[in-house]
């Protein structure tokens, strides 16, 4: 409990429960490929890492509609085809990402970091991943 002011004496309030956000597990991802092996690209493996995420939130939306029929248009038959057309939609959604998530930002929230918050961002984002895995293969 945190006294509200000065003067108070007698009003307190709960400090509420850090919770860790989406920014700061970008900000830890983004620490995360500036010193792995992505250490020359890490603002493009940051990005590419949530446009994975992105994904199985895509996948499973689609998956709970029942709407399987809606990615049909993937496969054209040649793996030549199906490239073609996975770089025709990845293209406008990494152009999104740039938009989203400009590098600026995601610079000065790593510079905001602390230790601790980096490994529970890491920790967070790779549960996220599970988890939406896991419901994922779950409703397939």
């Amino acid at each position: 409990m945190v006294k509200k002011g000065k003067n108070d004496c007698c009003l307190y309030y709960i400090t509420p429960i850090p919770v860790i956000t989406m920014y700061k597990i970008i900000a830890s991802l983004y620490r995360f490929n500036m010193r792995g092996a992505n250490r020359s690209i890490p603002y493009f493996a940051t990005l590419t890492n949530l446009l994975a995420l992105f994904t199985l939130c895509f996948f499973i939306i689609i998956g709970l509609l029942n709407m399987q029929s809606v990615l049909n248009f993937w496969h054209t038959g040649s793996k030549s085809g199906d490239y073609l057309i996975g770089a025709i939609v990845a293209i406008p959604l990494y152009l999104l990402m740039f938009l989203l998530f400009p590098e600026r930002k995601m610079k000065e929230r790593e510079a905001l970091l602390t230790k601790k918050e980096y490994k529970l961002g890491l920790f967070c984002y790779v549960l996220l991943l599970i988890i939406l895995m896991i419901i994922l293969f779950s409703i397939i």
